[in-house]
């Protein structure tokens, strides 16, 4: 049986998406850092983690299906919005985020990682959207869990065997007037991308993560390039994270958008994607087919 809203069937198989009573448990608070203090990129995580909640409850949540609505925006003056239900399910690795909007040039948004190949839906025969392009492109950002930050089980920094030689701590930071801890994180296998990951100074909780990656004009240029194609294209993707809240004794982000900004040969890609989610079920039973979109993309 698949969940069907509004004519788009998302691929969780045997789910319910109604949010059900759940209990709250303590959760301990970090303690404050003072401005002078010197901390590592270690502290930041282990702080960060005891904001979330304490590791009973952490280990105790394997499954998560959260649902709510998402708002997708054109921000580069071309203009256009959409609207439409949104999905965001994980178990261990494993993640799926589905968004329908009905649309018939931009129908649905479906990724997909079954904890080994990253897969994602067309949005036309043969089409991506730009998202599921530069998600396949670094897809990194999927295979280390890091889409979707405390809001999915594969969240890397829940996992104690992570190696910190991965994590440099990047120094405290001001964003949007709020003051941050930046860690600056590599991938296994490496990535073309940076990444960086940003914690609230006071909370410690995840706010931002930042995703930016340049492609030389060479590694796109072939003999029959014209010059005025011999430009480098920069890649940037945002998730910013926010409306804390307690949910079954962890505090989780009840907002979450991802902004992506192309810029290269063509017109400025600038577009926002803006997720609410209002129910939060867990240790559900998750079907291991519902993290595999159409046919599999090997990355």
């Amino acid at each position: 049986m698949t969940i069907a809203i509004k004519n788009f069937a998302f691929p969780v198989l045997g789910l319910t998406l109604l949010i059900v009573g759940l209990a709250l448990t303590p959760l301990i608070e970090p303690s404050p850092v003072s401005a002078d203090e010197k901390i590592t990129a270690k502290q930041v995580i282990a702080r960060h983690l005891e904001a979330v909640g304490q590791k009973e409850s952490r280990d105790s949540i394997k499954t998560r299906v959260l649902s709510g609505s998402c708002k997708f925006s054109v921000r580069n003056g071309s203009g256009g919005e959409l609207q439409g239900p949104a999905v965001l399910a994980s178990e261990g690795k494993k993640l799926l985020l589905g968004i329908n909007f009905g649309n018939t040039v931009y129908p649905a948004e479906q990724l997909g990682y079954d904890g080994q190949k990253l897969t994602t839906g067309y949005i036309s025969p043969g089409k991506r959207s730009a998202l599921g392009d530069f998600l396949l492109s670094e897809n990194a950002v999927f295979r280390e869990g890091l889409l979707g930050g405390v809001l999915s089980s594969a969240w890397p920094l829940f996992d104690e065997a992570l190696n910190s030689d991965r994590i440099e701590y990047g120094g405290s930071k001001k964003i949007d007037g709020r003051q941050v801890h930046e860690l600056r994180y590599s991938p296994k296998r490496g990535a073309d991308s940076q990444i960086k990951l940003f914690f609230d100074a006071e909370n410690f909780n995840h706010v931002r993560s930042e995703y930016k990656r340049l492609v030389s004009a060479q590694m796109r240029s072939n003999p029959e390039s014209s010059s005025t194609n011999q430009r480098e294209t920069r890649y940037s993707l945002v998730e910013e994270f926010g409306e804390f809240k307690k949910e079954s004794g962890l505090m989780l982000p009840h907002s979450y958008k991802i902004q992506l900004l192309v810029e290269g040969t063509g017109p400025t890609y600038f577009s926002e994607w803006s997720l609410n989610f209002n129910r939060f079920q867990f240790n559900q039973k998750i079907p291991a087919e519902s993290f595999t979109i159409g046919p599999a993309v090997s990355r």
